[in-house]
């Protein structure tokens, strides 16, 4: 834990946590965007966005620790702490990405110009 001291012992509890949900999920001590499939897990009660099903148990701690700490990690270098409204703001900006990256289809095909 020395190498985390700017995480308080409840966050680094938190990071512990999610860091077996990784471990079990992905064979990854923290896989990237894992923060963001255990939220996901969490708030639309679906324990399998990943290779393998998320420990309920687990998920349960993750969300009990959250909201006493009002705030969720996300890694960044390592693992860091972003209080609630920080976290739901990148939520958000990440589901935006999502959606503009989305290939939407042409709906006059017959318009496109000649490939070259």
């Amino acid at each position: 834990m020395d190498e985390y001291e700017h995480l308080t012992d409840s966050q680094w509890q938190l990071f512990d946590l999610m860091s077996q949900i990784s471990e079990d999920c992905y064979c990854a001590g923290w896989i990237g965007g894992c923060e963001y499939d255990i939220w996901h897990a969490w708030q639309h009660g679906d324990p399998w966005p990943a290779n393998r099903r998320m420990s309920p148990r687990l998920l349960r701690l993750c969300q009990k620790l959250s909201n006493e700490i009002d705030g969720w990690i996300y890694w960044a270098d390592g693992p860091l702490f972003a209080p609630m409204a920080q976290w739901l703001a990148m939520v958000d900006e990440g589901r935006k990405r999502a959606t503009a990256s989305v290939v939407k289809p042409n709906p006059n095909p017959d318009n496109d110009p000649a490939p070259e």
